[in-house]
């Protein structure tokens, strides 16, 4: 599931390319605004074969395929798209492809020239004083091992967490779930799945209670003591389907009451909008804030992360967290350890490929190197520094389905104190000063 953190937020900045279309291109290009990005892909390779080759059908083909995690297919219509006059929000997703298909060099070259064009824009700034960037995040000593987990299908499963005996995560398993046309699989449901002794969870089951309907439920938390749970689902309750003046129905974070074992009572918050989305909600340890991510106006670049108090199930005063987090590109999944550490996951700051996990400790955003991030998205990383342990999503190579979840764990690095004595090779006997 390409881009999930898109699905679930519905931002595509940059990808309407509306100023180039044409009798010829109607029918695909309406497939396009709808998101229906598999079917839109079949219509402008039909429309290649006819002789339609402009570069509006190249970056809305590249565009289509990008967003469904198909760079293979990404890259040739992307590198026709910007073959002359590019667009600079196409180069640097070429670009991004270029890196995911781990062709560094043409990817850096192409990054040079998104930076020509828009030297102003932090994405490129930040690449004009790292040029060695790679090196040093590939070069980075393992931190973590990630390995995937059991209760993966061949539909995405991501954004696991563990609270209490339990672990909580968002799935497109659910077949009695009418097909998204993003890209063919079912909508969203939230699961959840006991953990044995080792803390590896059992066979997901759905949710109990009113949070999972007929459209998208996904990332959540909970409060310290229980009682609320904080969720991100399309704009719709009680039966209503909201959708925005762009004719999309944008995300929103809702609230739910635990009641008698369930969860129910599903109610909106104080960030809700009809115009813009809003969702991945994490809550401190102390329960007196949340953080989420969302596109509301006046942000850094397309999602950005926020923090707002948090009190009796009531959100309130959200704020930016500014430059030094935020990018003119996509941040989002934000989690916040006990200790106070925020790590969230971005296609704006430096790295390996697609979504990174980064970590914002002390007022520095570094990258969390591999094994949790990849060419690939990597995202909805959730962790305990008190226990070393978390999870992390990603659509990398070798899993089961689109996205799949991998446990995460702490390298423990071993300090010996080791005492010497320099003894002489003839005698034996102890070297002086040695």
């Amino acid at each position: 599931m390409k881009k999930i953190y898109l699905l679930l937020l519905i931002i595509i900045a940059g990808s309407f390319q509306v100023n180039a279309q044409s009798d010829a291109t109607k029918k695909a290009d309406k497939l396009y605004e709808q998101l229906r990005y598999v079917d839109a892909a079949k219509a402008y390779e039909k429309l290649i074969k006819n002789g339609e080759r402009s570069q509006h059908v190249y970056t809305n083909l590249g565009n289509s395929y990008f967003f469904n995690s198909d760079f293979k297919s990404a890259e040739q219509f992307y590198k026709r798209a910007t073959n002359k006059n590019p667009q600079a929000e196409t180069l640097y997703r070429y670009a991004q492809t270029l890196k995911a298909n781990q062709k560094y060099d043409l990817s850096n070259t192409i990054m040079n020239q998104f930076a020509g064009m828009v030297p102003n824009d932090d994405r490129a700034k930040a690449f004009k004083a790292n040029p060695n960037y790679l090196a040093d995040i590939t070069g980075m000593n393992p931190a973590y091992t990630a390995e995937a987990l059991g209760l993966n299908g061949e539909a995405s499963d991501f954004a696991a967490q563990k609270i209490g005996d339990k672990i909580y995560f968002a799935s497109a398993r659910n077949n009695k779930r009418a097909n998204y046309a993003w890209n063919k699989e079912p909508y969203l449901d939230i699961y959840e799945a006991s953990v044995d002794e080792n803390g590896m969870p059992g066979e997901g089951k759905l949710l109990d209670g009113d949070v999972n309907t007929k459209y998208h439920e996904g990332t959540l938390d909970i409060t310290p003591d229980g009682k609320y749970m904080f969720f991100t689902r399309v704009d719709y309750i009680d039966g209503d389907y909201e959708k925005a003046s762009d004719g999309e129905s944008k995300l929103n974070i809702y609230r739910a009451v635990k009641a008698g074992g369930e969860w129910r009572d599903v109610r909106t918050t104080s960030l809700e909008s009809q115009e813009y989305g809003v969702g991945h909600p994490s809550i401190t340890a102390d329960g007196k804030a949340i953080f989420f991510a969302s596109e509301a106006p006046g942000g850094q670049g397309g999602t950005d992360i926020y923090k707002a108090s948090l009190k009796n199930g009531k959100i309130s005063n959200p704020v930016n967290l500014g430059p030094t987090v935020n990018t003119a590109g996509d941040d989002s999944f934000p989690w916040i350890a006990e200790d106070g550490t925020l790590y969230f996951s971005s296609n704006g700051h430096l790295g390996l490929g697609g979504l990174d996990v980064f970590k914002y400790k002390d007022g520095k955003v570094s990258n969390l190197g591999s094994p949790v991030n990849s060419v690939m998205d990597d995202f909805a990383f959730t962790y305990s520094e008190e226990t070393g342990k978390g999870f992390v999503s990603s659509n990398r190579k070798g899993g089961k389905g689109s996205d799949d979840i991998y446990a995460v764990n702490r390298i423990e690095i071993c300090e010996v104190a080791v005492t010497v004595t320099a003894v002489d090779a003839q005698t034996n006997q102890p070297i002086p000063g040695a």
